[in-house]
């Protein structure tokens, strides 16, 4: 008989919280890897929503490390006051807009798909979860993972707004650090699942896991080195080789 621990967490990064999932989390419930039970895009609409939105999510995050002007280099040498370059997980706008520099990641197409497309989920009654992990030193292999992205579509900031009074008084400020306290708890069991699953990841091209825990279901999928553009900064690396793991979360909306 399976034991239900209800959880109330949220996700950060940088130490600003990003995201919040209510999770009810049964005591037993391994990883899967779905690879060969994954759809194609071609099949996307007669899937269900959480397969809609897994796959479509890591499709618009596919596309943002396959674009190369987010690094433009020779750009920046020539006009000091063009955005960029962005590298690595700071390509990733957080769905929240309050930062500069996810502001300025929204003049490029790749981006702002990224982000209208994860919240407009919201309107359809589902938060959306993506944080990204790399290994530690460099590889990703089983051993080490480190948070480099952390977001979703329930940041605590956007709750902030959400409240008819913004008085930061002892009342708001105490519920701010729930929300504070939840997130890291739920953050450090993201980081978990994207160590469980980047063995998996590393061992197989097309790797897919995926972990149901209730309400909210998660899935990793990897960034991979398959541009050889790439190159001049992972020299290191061959192509094919996993350069991250990210993590997607989807459940319904609790109504209000």
């Amino acid at each position: 008989m399976k034991i239900a621990q209800n959880l109330s967490l949220l996700i950060v990064a940088s130490g600003v919280a990003v995201a919040a999932i209510r999770l009810s989390v049964p005591s037993h419930s391994p990883a899967k890897d779905t690879s060969r039970s994954s759809i194609a895009k071609s099949d996307v609409k007669t899937a269900s929503i959480e397969e809609q939105i897994f796959v479509t999510v890591d499709d618009k995050v596919q596309t943002l490390f396959a674009d190369m002007s987010l690094i433009n280099r020779d750009a920046k040498r020539s006009n000091p006051k063009s955005v960029g370059p962005f590298f690595g997980m700071s390509r990733i706008p957080q769905v929240s807009t309050h930062s500069m520099i996810s502001q300025q990641l929204m003049k490029f197409e790749s981006a702002k798909d990224f982000h209208d497309t994860v919240r407009a989920y919201v309107r359809e009654g589902y938060e959306v979860g993506v944080f990204g992990y790399t290994g530690y030193p460099n590889k990703v292999d089983g051993t080490e993972m480190r948070l480099r992205y952390s977001d979703g579509t329930m940041s605590p900031l956007q709750r902030w707004e959400e409240l008819e009074k913004k008085d930061w008084n002892e009342v708001t400020q105490k519920q701010y650090q729930q929300w504070q306290d939840q997130f890291e708890k739920l953050e450090a069991q993201a980081k978990d699942f994207a160590h469980e699953a980047s063995a998996t990841i590393a061992g197989r091209h097309d790797a897919i896991v995926t972990k149901d825990l209730g309400p909210v279901m998660l899935r990793a999928k990897a960034i991979r080195l398959d541009n050889k553009e790439c190159m001049s900064c992972h020299g290191d690396m061959k192509l094919g080789d996993p350069l991250a793991v990210m993590v997607y979360a989807v459940q319904r909306r609790e109504r209000a």
